[in-house]
């Protein structure tokens, strides 16, 4: 037998006997067996030699094999475990390319007395793929659990039937109890589209598919320097599956919005429907000056409406008491055009029919009975035929 395979046997069977009092012996085979009280540990008779190198030993030392047939693994050979193998540490398992550079360490939960264990398994790969931790202590967010994510920055998502609770969007907080004052730069629904009424033809890109719902004011900024610029459309598909729009509000503004002079960046409120040619039309606009234009009867459809105009200085409707049959009428609302209706409010002296006997535009008017001891109290209203 080779010395230098004797060599390290003869060192362990030193030790089996010193403690054990089990001594060294060669088998039929020529084998050399160290031979305790029921088990025996062999090593092979034929070359190549193992040399066994031990470590200088601060203590007693015992080494467990494991009861089977089997190949030990090694610390410095590439080898695949075939078993299913527990590792127990109490700093886990740490696995790292050289020992300068970064490692990953798996670790099991401290603490508690449930033994559960947490599965991780790959999808169906269709290569090689590398997933990059961040660089922080943090927990991993999961796709089937609730969870709170903060400090993240969400770049294009698609975020479906999501409750927002606090925090800021594009400069507003939400759920806050105080009134915003920042503005917001972009709001807009999923598949709007940005669109325009250009007078004659409603200019715009398909309708959008789902709708945006806002509990408060929203401010429109007027993008045309002229002529329609729409705030809101409401869209409304015909019986043939055609999405068309079928009211408009929005704005109507001046041609000079770069201009310096304020009173040159305003602009009208208008409304805008659909008539029976399938045309857009507009039905309402409120002028910058505060004049309203309605294109379309009025109708008051419920009995007890009527219509209300406020008296006092420069009205258009008021009441005059005759002196001798006559009273001058003073009010900046008469024009040349103006149709002046008049009726006895109440009788004094000797009634006659009335009548406008004469007018200055922008000054007053004249009223003037058939009596001229007419004293009663005249009810006079102003009204201006349209455009």
């Amino acid at each position: 037998m080779h010395f230098s395979r004797l060599l390290p046997l003869l060192i362990l069977a030193f030790a089996l006997t010193a403690a054990e009092k089990s001594p060294l012996v060669l088998d039929a085979s020529n084998r050399p067996s160290v031979i305790t009280a029921a088990d025996v540990i062999r090593l092979p008779s034929a070359g190549p030699f193992f040399t066994g190198i031990y470590p200088t030993a601060t203590a007693d030392r015992d080494i467990t094999l494991p009861d089977a047939t089997t190949t030990l693994a090694g610390l410095g050979v590439a080898q695949t475990f075939t078993a299913a193998q527990t590792i127990q540490a109490a700093t886990g398992i740490t696995s790292l390319q050289a020992a300068t550079q970064d490692a990953v360490r798996i670790l099991g939960r401290a603490g508690g007395s449930s033994s559960h264990v947490a599965t991780i398994t790959p999808p169906t790969l269709a290569g090689n793929i590398t997933v990059t931790l961040p660089a922080a202590t943090s927990a991993l967010a999961t796709l089937a659990l609730s969870e709170a994510l903060t400090n993240k920055t969400l770049t294009s998502p698609a975020i479906n039937t999501a409750t927002i609770i606090g925090g800021t969007a594009n400069n507003i907080s939400l759920g806050a109890t105080t009134r915003n004052t920042a503005a917001v730069t972009t709001l807009s629904a999923t598949g709007s589209n940005s669109a325009y009424w250009g007078g004659a033809a409603y200019i715009a890109s398909p309708p959008p598919t789902s709708g945006l719902s806002v509990h408060g004011w929203i401010s429109v900024a007027n993008t045309q320097t002229g002529g329609y610029d729409s705030g809101f459309t409401a869209w409304q598909s015909t019986t043939a599956g055609v999405a068309k729009p079928s009211l408009v509000l929005g704005m109507l503004g001046s041609s000079s919005w770069d201009a310096a002079d304020v009173a040159t960046q305003v602009s009208s409120f208008y409304i805008l429907t659909r008539n029976g040619a399938d045309a857009m039309v507009e039905r309402l606009r409120i002028a910058s000056s505060g004049a309203t234009t309605l294109n379309g009867a009025l109708t008051l459809a419920a009995a007890g409406n009527g219509l209300l105009i406020k008296e006092g200085t420069n009205a258009t409707l008021g009441t005059a008491t005759l002196v001798a049959g006559t009273v001058v009428v003073s009010t900046t609302k008469v024009t040349a055009a103006s149709r002046i209706q008049l009726t006895g409010n109440s009788d004094g002296g000797t009634p006659g029919w009335l009548r406008v006997s004469a007018r200055a535009a922008g000054t007053s008017f004249t009223v003037t009975s058939s009596s001229g001891a007419d004293t009663g109290t005249v009810g006079w209203v102003i009204v201006e035929p349209a455009p």
